[in-house]
């Protein structure tokens, strides 16, 4: 069995010790390349098996090398990662195969719980969902395979940064509606330093960092986001003054603008006007 870890510094386990665990970035670019690529026709699931990759050598070649000429380096290296760990990588039809169990890479079973967390309609169990996606998030994604990524796996990276920004938006939506700042802090805190430029991430983290008493912290995540993007962020910017300038917090709820569910909407304004 092997895990491949892309959520932050792409990392590869395996279930027993391989004498090449510790692949050179450039055949980790290969097997991520092959790990993340699902969606493809080409690609077949049998019960909870996923047949990962569908790409030929030059497609394979340029998603690793920048190159698609580049045909004999990509053999060499998959003949280097079949022979040296348990990573088998097979070939059919001109194209390279990973088969793996899906929940063996950290992105599919983030997407799995992402999904789950969006049918639900219970605000408690969204927010759960969410939080145990976002647990499994250790970083920036596809991080440690070098510099100057080619663009197959540039694009990879920015759509599992985006999805991870819009979950943790949602996630701490649901906190400050449920009142879980205490239980959110220290996480938000970490996914703001991953994502600094992301404005709701940030506008939402100061406001609960306000809440919990934390004003200078609050405003040194806001400067924290102001340098990322060069700007103070306009959906920051009222909330930016009341935290400056000591506003209440009943003001600085206001100007969040968020909905309350309508169900438990008396029991939530009362604790989203509560100072702590």
């Amino acid at each position: 069995m092997v895990t491949v870890r892309v959520l932050g510094p792409v990392h590869i386990e395996y279930e027993t010790t391989d004498v090449g665990r510790d692949l050179p970035p450039l055949e980790m670019r290969l097997v991520a390349a092959l790990s993340l690529t699902t969606d493809d026709a080409r690609g077949k699931r049998s019960g909870e098996t996923l047949r990962f990759g569908g790409l030929t050598d030059p497609e394979l070649a340029k998603a690793v090398w920048n190159n698609a000429r580049l045909n004999r380096n990509v053999q060499r290296a998959i003949n280097h990662i079949n022979s040296t760990t348990s990573i088998k990588i097979e070939k059919e039809d001109r194209r390279r195969y990973l088969t793996w169990p899906v929940t063996e890479v950290d992105y599919n079973t983030f997407t799995a719980l992402q999904t789950k967390a969006n049918e639900s309609v219970d605000l408690h169990t969204k927010f759960e969902t969410m939080d145990r996606a976002l647990d499994l998030v250790r970083g920036t994604p596809l991080d440690g395979l070098g510099t100057n990524l080619p663009e197959l796996l540039q694009r990879k990276r920015d759509e599992i940064s985006a999805e991870i920004c819009d979950t943790t938006v949602q996630w701490l939506e649901a906190a400050i509606l449920l009142n879980e700042k205490w239980t959110v802090l220290d996480k938000a805190c970490q996914l703001h330093r991953w994502f600094p430029s992301n404005e709701l991430i940030c506008r939402y983290l100061m406001y609960l960092l306000y809440r919990a008493g934390r004003r200078s912290r609050a405003l040194e995540c806001r400067d924290i986001t102001v340098r990322a993007v060069n700007d103070l962020p306009s959906c920051m910017k009222e909330l930016s003054d009341i935290i400056q300038n000591h506003g209440d917090i009943v003001r600085a709820t206001e100007s969040l603008n968020l909905r309350i569910p309508s169900s438990r909407s008396e029991e939530h304004t009362s604790e989203l006007q509560s100072p702590c």
